[in-house]
C-alpha cells in the first residue's frame, strides 16, 4: 500500500526540509555521472593497461553499465512506489559506489566488465527514487525549476568527471604510479576510481543520517488509481509514450556518445594533451551544463503558465533544434576554440532539453505510478541509447571512418541523421502527449480545441 496523503490538508515539506533533500539529491546526481565518466578522460591509460580497443572500451563506457541501469530500473521503480524511496536512494548509491571503489583494484577487461555492471545495477535506483521524491517535496508549479536545479548536479558531474581527471593528470604528469593511504601503490587511473568510489560511499552515509522522507501527496482522482495497472494505463497512451521515448532514445544516444568521445575528438584533432582536454571540456560543458538546466526549468514553467500545446515536451524539440548546427559546425571547424564554443551551445541545449524528462514522464502517467514513469524511460533510453552512443561511435572510429579525422566525421555524421529523427518525434508527439496528460490528470490546462473530441475519452468526470 502508498501512503498517498488525503486532499484536503496535505502539504508539502517546508521549504528548508524541501530544499535539504533537493541538495543532497544534486549531489547524488553529480557523483552519478563523475563516477560513470571518470572512465572516459582515462581512455588512453585503460586501453594502454588492458589491451583493449575503441569498441571494447565504447562497451564499458556504454552497454555494460546501461543495460543494467535499464533493467534493474523496474524492481528499483516498483519499490520506490511501494515502500520508502529514501532507502531505495540509499541501497543504490551504497552499491554503485563500491563497484566503482572496485574498479579500481581490477587488472583485466573482464573485472571492469564486471565491476562496471555492479556500478550500473546500483544506478538505476537514483532516477525513479529521485523523481518521485521530487514531486513529493514540491508543488507541480514549482517542479521545473527544482528539476532544473537538480539537472545541475548531472551536468556539473559530467564537467566535473572532465576537470578532475585533467587535473589529476597534470598534478601527477609523469608519474605513472601514486601512493594511496591504506591502499598502497596503485596506477592514476585506478587511484581515480577508488578515490571517487569513496567520496561516493560517504554521501550515501550522509543521506541515511539526514534526509527526510515526504509523505505522498496526490489528488483524490490519482489516488483512486492507485491499483490501476501500469500497463493498462500504458496501452492507452501507446503513441504518446513512444513518440516520446523516440525523441529521448535519440537524445541519450547523441549525447552519451558525444560526453564519451569529445576528449579523443581533442586530443586526435587537436593534438591536445589529457590534461588540457580535462581542463578546458570541462569548464565548458560544466558552466553550459549548469546554466542550461536551469534555463530549461524556467522555460518549462513558463510554458505551462502559456498553456503551451504540449506542456514542457518543446524543450525537447528546441534542443534538438539548436543541436543541428553544432554537429554540422564540427564537421567544418578546425580550431579548437571554436569546437569549444560549439560544445558550450550543445551542452547548454541539452540542459534545456533533457532534464525535463521526468517532469514530461511523470505528468503522463497518475501520481501514484510516478517511479514507475521514470523506471520504463530509464529501460528504454539505458538498454538503448545510453549503450548505443558510446559503441556506435566507438566502431564508426574502428570500422567506418579513419585516419585523423575519424572522430570529427564520426561525431557529426553519425550524430545527424539521429538528431533530426529526435526532432521528428518530439514534433509529432505533443497532441497525444497532451491527451496523456489530460486522462492522467483531469485539472491539466490543455488546448481542448487542438486536441479535439477523441481527447475526452477515459478522461474521469470531476466531481
Amino acid at each position: 500500500m502508498t501512503d498517498l496523503a488525503p486532499e484536503r490538508g496535505e502539504k508539502y515539506p517546508s521549504a528548508a526540509v524541501a530544499w535539504y533533500g533537493l541538495t543532497l539529491l544534486v549531489f547524488c546526481y553529480f557523483m552519478y555521472f563523475v563516477d560513470r565518466n571518470i572512465l572516459s578522460l582515462l581512455v588512453a591509460p585503460v586501453r594502454h593497461d588492458l589491451d583493449i580497443n575503441n569498441s571494447q572500451m565504447g562497451l564499458l563506457q556504454g552497454y555494460t553499465v546501461s543495460v543494467f541501469n535499464g533493467l534493474m530500473a523496474v524492481p528499483f521503480g516498483w519499490w520506490a512506489d511501494r515502500r520508502s524511496r529514501r532507502n531505495t536512494l540509499i541501497f543504490g548509491v551504497t552499491l554503485w559506489a563500491s563497484s566503482t571503489v572496485a574498479s579500481g583494484f581490477t587488472n583485466t577487461f573482464e573485472q571492469l566488465l564486471i565491476t562496471r555492471m555492479g556500478l550500473g545495477i546500483g544506478e538505476a535506483a537514483l532516477s525513479p527514487a529521485a523523481f518521485a521524491l521530487v514531486s513529493d517535496y514540491f508543488p507541480k508549479e514549482k517542479r521545473g525549476l527544482a528539476v532544473g536545479v537538480y539537472g545541475v548536479g548531472g551536468f556539473a558531474g559530467i564537467g566535473l568527471s572532465y576537470l578532475v581527471g585533467g587535473a589529476v593528470l597534470a598534478a601527477f604528469k609523469g608519474m605513472d604510479r601514486v601512493t594511496l593511504p591504506i591502499v598502497g601503490e596503485a596506477s592514476l587511473w585506478h587511484a581515480a576510481f577508488i578515490t571517487v568510489g569513496l567520496i561516493t560511499l560517504a554521501l550515501a552515509a550522509i543521506i541515511a543520517a539526514t534526509m527526510t522522507e515526504p509523505p505522498r501527496l496526490g489528488t483524490r482522482e490519482n489516488a483512486a488509481k492507485t491499483e490501476e495497472p501500469f500497463f493498462g494505463h500504458l496501452r492507452q497512451h501507446w503513441g504518446a509514450f513512444w513518440l516520446v521515448i523516440g525523441g529521448y532514445i535519440c537524445l541519450g544516444t547523441v549525447a552519451i556518445g558525444w560526453f564519451a568521445w569529445l576528449p579523443t575528438y581533442f586530443i586526435r584533432e587537436f593534438k591536445m594533451t589529457p590534461a588540457a582536454v580535462g581542463l578546458q571540456v570541462g569548464w565548458v560543458t560544466t558552466i553550459a551544463g549548469v546554466l542550461g538546466a536551469v534555463a530549461g526549468g524556467y522555460i518549462a514553467d513558463r510554458l505551462m503558465r502559456i498553456h503551451a500545446r504540449g506542456g514542457k515536451l518543446p524543450t525537447l524539440l528546441m534542443m534538438f533544434l539548436a543541436w543541428i548546427p553544432c554537429a554540422v559546425g564540427l564537421l567544418l571547424s578546425r580550431s579548437a576554440t571554436l569546437s569549444l564554443v560549439l560544445v558550450f551551445i550543445f551542452t547548454f541545449a541539452d540542459g534545456v532539453g533533457f532534464m525535463q524528462y521526468a517532469n514530461v514522464m511523470q505528468e503522463m502517467f497518475p501520481s501514484s505510478m510516478r517511479a514507475r514513469s521514470i523506471a520504463a524511460w530509464n529501460v528504454c533510453n539505458s538498454t538503448i541509447s545510453y549503450g548505443l552512443g558510446p559503441l556506435l561511435l566507438g566502431g564508426a572510429m574502428d570500422y567506418v571512418f579513419t585516419g585523423d579525422s575519424a572522430a570529427r566525421d564520426t561525431l557529426g555524421f553519425v550524430s545527424l541523421p539521429i538528431i533530426l529523427i529526435g526532432a521528428a518525434c518530439a514534433w509529432f508527439a505533443r497532441k497525444p502527449y497532451d491527451r496523456a496528460r489530460l486522462a492522467s490528470d483531469p485539472t491539466s490546462t490543455v488546448d481542448a480545441a487542438w486536441l479535439g473530441a477523441k481527447a475526452l475519452t477515459n478522461v474521469p468526470v470531476t466531481p
